[in-house]
Order: C-alpha cells, then structure tokens, then sequence
C-alpha cells in the first residue's frame, strides 16, 4: 500500500511538472511576437537545455520570476511584456530585449561568453558560452560585423 502511494505522488508530481512545462509559454511568446525568428530557438528561447527545464538564461529567468510573484498562473503575456525594455542577456551593445526580439536574435543570449545560466534556487552559472553561433535568423555563413556607434550586427549569406 506504501508503495501505491508512493508511486502515485509521483506520478501527480510528474503530471502537474508537465502542466507547468513551457510549451504553452512559447506558444504564447510565438502569439505576441508572430514575426520574430526569435522563436526559432524554441526551448532555448529561455532555457539553457533544449528540453527546456533548468537553468534559465536571464531572459528566461525574470519572465518566470515576474510571472510567479506578479501575475500568477493566468499572465503569462504580461509577463513576457514587462521584460521587453530589459536588456537581459547584458550584451556589451546594451540592446533591449524587445529590439533583439524584433532583430531575430536572442534576448537571452550574448554572443560573447558572458551568459548566465540561472537555477531555482539560486545558483548562477556565469560566463559561460552561447548555445548559438548566430542570430536565430542566420543562414549557413554569418559575420559579426561591429560599428564605428559601438552596436554590433550580423551579415549572413
């Protein structure tokens, strides 16, 4: 009977894990950006795993931090809002989230490695290197090309 039990806590925490799972936020996310190649990262998008879970980069980190103590469990759009201005990958351009987002590149990744990754209970991983090589939107050869104002683009062929 022990044993039941055991094994059906863990199957509702198996359950009600996968309820919390982030499929529905990136469907959300792909509604209130429809035109960002952003999204192409998928999980990545936030997490550091391309299964998702943890850590975060801090992208994804301060959407799931505002959405739990701000907007609960119905918000998650008003959440993904309220980091737009953020420049949450720190990237030496200083870029808003919202202006990579609407580049094609990625609000959570800096290209250098400088990336954080970040775990629920505090830890943070830090210089480590991007996932990506290029922007979401990159074909097979890109360059990094940056400016005489100090911003940094890519050109891919």
């Amino acid at each position: 009977m022990l044993f039941r039990s055991a094994a059906i806590t863990i199957a509702l925490l198996v359950a009600c894990n996968t309820t919390f799972a982030s499929p529905q936020f990136l469907a959300e996310w792909k509604n209130i950006y429809p035109f960002s190649l952003s999204s192409q990262r998928n999980c990545q998008l936030c997490h550091a795993n391309a299964e998702g879970g943890e850590p975060w980069n801090p992208y994804g980190f301060e959407i799931r931090d505002i959405y739990l103590e701000q907007f609960g469990s119905t918000q998650i759009s008003l959440a993904i809002r309220s980091v737009e201005q953020n420049n949450s990958d720190n990237d030496p351009q200083g870029r808003p989230n919202i202006e990579e987002i609407n580049a094609g590149s990625d609000p959570g990744w800096a290209i250098e490695p400088i990336n954080r990754w970040i775990f629920k209970n505090g830890d943070v991983f830090t210089n480590k290197p991007s996932p990506f090589s290029a922007p979401a939107s990159s074909e097979e050869l890109c360059l990094l090309l940056t400016h005489s104002n100090g911003n940094a683009s890519f050109i891919c062929l």
